[in-house]
């Protein structure tokens, strides 16, 4: 009697031990971050921001040209950058529609590729989107 009653104990302190051990795994992949950018995606990005931080001191014309052509070619460069996952392309993206809202550009003026900039635009910020009844 005293072994079947140490071998129900066992028996469920193996369940609970399973039971938790599952628990830690779940939570441990829960909270799990994000897949972060690739390290090409991430150093463009802060190329293009370094560029856009070098408008500030702009006193001149001369100096607002010069910061305009290194601006414009650090956000080519990030547009065109080949994304190797899908995570790259949603965080290049992101990025993207950020710096163009910075700039108070309206997205519906665009010509070529104008609803794409409008669909990506209005999956990044919604709210912007939604039409108030009259």
């Amino acid at each position: 009697m005293q072994s079947h009653s140490s071998r129900r104990r066992f028996l469920a302190a193996g369940s609970a031990a399973t039971v938790i051990a599952s628990l830690h795994a779940a939570i441990a992949h829960a909270e799990a971050p994000a897949p972060s950018m690739s390290t090409a995606l991430a150093q463009a990005i802060e190329r293009h921001k370094a560029a856009w931080a070098a408008f500030d001191p702009c006193e001149t014309d001369a100096e607002m040209n010069a910061a305009a052509a290194v601006e414009h070619e650090a956000i080519w460069d990030l547009a065109v950058l080949p994304c190797g996952s899908v995570e790259d392309l949603l965080g290049k993206l992101r990025y993207l529609v950020e710096a163009e809202r910075r700039l108070d550009s309206d997205l519906h003026l665009l010509v070529a590729f104008g609803s794409v900039g409008i669909a990506v635009d209005a999956h990044f910020n919604p709210a912007d989107y939604v039409e108030e009844e009259a």
